[in-house]
């Protein structure tokens, strides 16, 4: 599967993309009504490796779905969102459920890399 990169860099920017999953009208126009995050520390060597990687293997305007990826820098509150203490994490949230992925070699499989 193709993904866009979206790099957030706001508290905002997360709330807007939860309450796009929430909103029951949304989910009536978006066919898939699901977000997958990716949070990172940019100082980490295997979270700035793995976010180099997307870089390449994915452009911005690449794929269907987006990969939201919030790093612990600009956004350091984000991650008590999702009780998220590991990094890299990838959360996955679907239908009425969250998934949370910390082992980095399911990160890249889950992520085509």
């Amino acid at each position: 599967m193709k993904y866009s990169l979206e790099f957030l860099s706001r508290e905002t920017d997360i709330n807007k993309v939860l309450g796009r999953v929430n909103d029951a009208k949304a989910a009536r126009t978006y066919r898939n009504n699901s977000a997958n995050f990716l949070f990172v520390s940019l100082w980490d060597k295997w979270g700035s490796a793995l976010v180099e990687k997307l870089k390449k293997k994915y452009t911005q305007e690449d794929g269907k779905r987006t990969l939201y990826i919030v790093n612990s820098f600009d956004m350091p509150h984000s991650f008590l969102i999702f009780n998220t203490t590991i990094s890299p994490s990838l959360v996955k949230l679907g239908d009425r459920r969250a998934m949370s992925i910390d082992r980095l070699p399911l990160i890249y499989s889950e992520l085509g890399l």
